[in-house]
């Protein structure tokens, strides 16, 4: 069995233990649910979990792990690496299984045309759409409601964003 390395562990997201992976050293891969992985500082220092789900978008990843139950025993696993069987990596022949949309974008304050960051992520939620901004180290949220997202600028990757007080403080990281 020949493991490869695929990203590190760098948070957690919620209260049920779903982890985020950034670092990723592969392009995009789809990894089918109950694959076994493994967790450590390196390959040899490593321990066995069960994946439950894995969704990947261009730059980070989200999996759930059958052991991890809450946030906390997440948090021990920060900084890990990911390894994974080559074998039981499919490849994405195309980009079209994720959802990419808005990433890479530039998010620009509406108010002084000051930059925030860039998209890094897009989340599809049961209440609203979600921006993930990287702004100096931190990854601010922003709903993707017409209170906040005031113009939306394909043509040059731009999006205008009205800015509350305090929001940039909010961090998921």
């Amino acid at each position: 069995m020949e493991y490869k390395y695929i990203g590190t562990i760098v948070g957690t997201r919620g209260f049920k233990g779903e982890l985020r992976v950034s670092d990723l050293q592969t392009e995009i891969i789809t990894v089918e649910p109950d694959t076994i992985v493994r967790i450590g500082y390196s390959l040899k220092f490593s321990k066995e979990f069960k994946l439950l789900s894995w969704k990947q978008t261009n730059k980070s990843a989200k999996l759930i792990l059958s052991e991890i139950k809450n946030e906390q025993d997440g948090k021990e696993l920060i900084e890990n690496g990911i390894f994974i069987n080559s074998n039981d990596i499919k490849i994405s022949k195309s980009k079209s299984n994720i959802n990419n949309k808005y990433i890479s974008y530039l998010a620009i304050n509406n108010d002084n045309d000051e930059l925030i960051g860039e998209v890094i992520d897009y989340l599809d939620l049961p209440a609203n759409d979600l921006l993930i901004i990287e702004n100096n180290g931190k990854e601010i949220p922003i709903p993707f409601v017409k209170e906040f997202i005031k113009k939306v600028d394909n043509k040059n990757k731009i999006i205008k964003i009205k800015l509350l007080e305090g929001i940039t403080s909010l961090s998921l990281k």
